[in-house]
């Protein structure tokens, strides 16, 4: 099972939220770091390593000189399974 960091925890309990409110086809990183308090840079690096990790997918990606300023993510089934079995969260 993957190991992740506090603040791809913090985004990928964010994505599992968004689900509440209809949001299945994805969240950009700027409203989860607007959301979060986290810089929309970190969101971003949590972000790709989630989709790494299999746990996320990114969907779309804004560039600006070669590097991703924003870009919009949804979890995915094994994120979901993730949280329901690694850290006991009711889907």
């Amino acid at each position: 099972m993957a190991v992740i960091s506090g603040p791809e925890r913090e985004v990928l309990m964010y994505l599992k939220s968004s689900l509440h409110h209809n949001k299945f086809d994805g969240v950009k990183a700027s409203e989860i770091a607007n959301n979060i308090d986290k810089p929309v840079q970190d969101v971003i690096a949590a972000c790709e390593t989630l989709e790494q990790k299999d746990l996320a997918a990114i969907e779309k990606r804004e560039m600006s000189g070669g590097k991703a300023t924003d870009l919009e993510i949804h979890i995915k089934e094994h994120g979901l399974d993730f949280l329901r079995k690694e850290k006991g969260i009711p889907i």
